[in-house]
This record gives C-alpha cells, sequence and structure tokens, in this order.
C-alpha cells in the first residue's frame, strides 16, 4: 500500500463525520467532556499539569475512536501505562474498538 492510497483511505475515513446526525455530534461531545473531566479528576494528585494532560488525551482521543477504533484503543493503552486512571477511557476505547470491528475481525470466530 503506497503513500497516495493511505492518504486516501483517510480522507475517506475523516469524511465519514459530515455523515453524523446532531444527536451523535452531541452525544460524542457530551462523552468527550465527560472523559475529560473524569481523566483530569484521576489525577488530582499528580499536579495541574498532569490534570491537564489527562484532560486533553481524553477528549482528543474520545472523537477519535469512531473514525480510528483500534489506533485510538493502542493509544489509549499507551496512555494508561503513564497516567494512572485512564482505565475508564480505556474501557471506553476498547467497547468501541470491538464494536466497530466487529465479528470479521476477532480471532475467536
Amino acid at each position: 500500500m503506497n503513500a497516495k492510497t493511505m492518504a486516501l483511505g483517510v480522507r475517506n475515513r475523516l469524511s465519514t463525520v459530515r455523515m453524523w446526525s446532531r444527536r451523535q455530534i452531541v452525544g460524542e461531545s457530551v462523552l468527550a467532556v465527560v472523559l475529560a473531566l473524569g481523566m483530569a479528576a484521576s489525577q488530582t494528585a499528580e499536579g495541574p499539569l498532569w490534570m491537564t494532560v489527562a484532560a486533553l488525551a481524553a477528549a482528543v482521543l474520545s472523537p477519535l475512536r469512531r473514525i480510528f477504533p483500534a489506533g485510538v484503543l493502542v493509544a489509549t493503552g499507551a496512555i494508561g501505562g503513564l497516567l494512572s486512571g485512564f482505565g475508564i477511557a480505556l474501557l471506553v476505547m476498547s467497547w468501541s474498538a470491538g464494536a466497530r470491528n466487529g465479528p470479521g475481525w476477532s480471532a475467536a470466530w
């Protein structure tokens, strides 16, 4: 797969956002805010810098999980190894990745 083909694939995935209904956009926005606040609250002992980092990471990864489910799942797992309390975000991302990839991607099927 060359770079041009990959770029077209990414552009096609990003264009699916335009097809979201208002309800989906509001739901994704609320989820991003709730995850960001939850991740910031889980970092209160670490200080304001880590609270901000955790909140920004959760807010950015939350909507991206709809477009790149497997990549966001891997990124969330890596961030979860660095930031304590990121397990809740990992649960959301893994549920979403499983629902998006479906049984065709599962090794058990």
